[in-house]
C-alpha cells in the first residue's frame, strides 16, 4: 500500500505526456492500464492500493513540478 507498480507506470504517463508523440502516449496509457488491471486481477494489490498509487504519484509529481518551477527562477540568469 500504495501500489508502486501502478504509481511508476502512471509516472511514465504524467512525466512523458508533453514529450511523447501520440504513439508513445497511447503505449504509455495502455501500459498503465494493463499494469493497474493486472495488479488487481492477479491479486497482488487491492483496488484501494491502485487508487492510492495513482494519488501518490499525482501528488509527488505535482510537488516536484512546483518545486522545480519555484527554484528555476533562482538558477536563471537575470536580464541585464
Amino acid at each position: 500500500m500504495p501500489s508502486l507498480h501502478v504509481a511508476y507506470s502512471f509516472l511514465i504517463v504524467v512525466s512523458g505526456w508533453g514529450a511523447f508523440g501520440w504513439p508513445l502516449r497511447v503505449a504509455a496509457v495502455l501500459f498503465f492500464l494493463l499494469m493497474a488491471f493486472s495488479a488487481a486481477y492477479l491479486d497482488h494489490h487491492w483496488v484501494l492500493d491502485i487508487v492510492a498509487g495513482i494519488a501518490y504519484c499525482a501528488i509527488v509529481a505535482s510537488v516536484a513540478r512546483w518545486v522545480s518551477r519555484r527554484f528555476a527562477r533562482f538558477a536563471a540568469p537575470e536580464p541585464s
